[in-house]
């Protein structure tokens, strides 16, 4: 349809001639179609964060220390929050200073700030 002709369809029914795109209009009125806009634009925002867990035992070897914080990096990176769980068994709860230690150098090395730290479970919620 010409652009005379759609305005004057526009104008017959008193609604407006709205493009929305080079060469594609709509005729519909105006605060509507903000409004419409608008309402798609707010359920858009909403973003799902993930909290990715990461285990790791207090004898956990270095290299293995490595590529669990390379991944939680990565998962930081991606915008996701990380929890890092330190799984002791048998007597190795005689020691939860060791678990405490290892999530220190993890943290150290990922350079990020820490949400929330607890005690006896051992875990803690970072996020970039």
């Amino acid at each position: 349809m010409s652009h005379s002709k759609a305005m004057l369809l526009a104008s017959e029914n008193e609604l407006d001639l709205i493009e929305i795109s080079p060469g594609i209009c709509v005729i519909q009125e105006l605060g509507k179609w903000k409004y419409d806009q608008a309402k798609k634009l707010k359920g858009q925002k909403q973003t799902v964060v993930e909290i990715k867990q990461i285990q790791i035992r207090p004898v956990t070897e270095d290299h293995d220390l490595e590529f669990k914080t390379r991944q939680a990096k990565g998962f930081l990176e991606e915008g996701h929050r990380v929890r890092l769980v330190v799984k002791f068994h048998g007597r190795e709860l005689a020691h939860p200073g060791e678990g405490d230690k290892i999530l220190d150098r993890m943290i150290e090395a990922l350079d990020c700030k820490v949400d929330s730290r607890t005690s006896l479970e051992v875990s803690r919620l970072l996020r970039m």
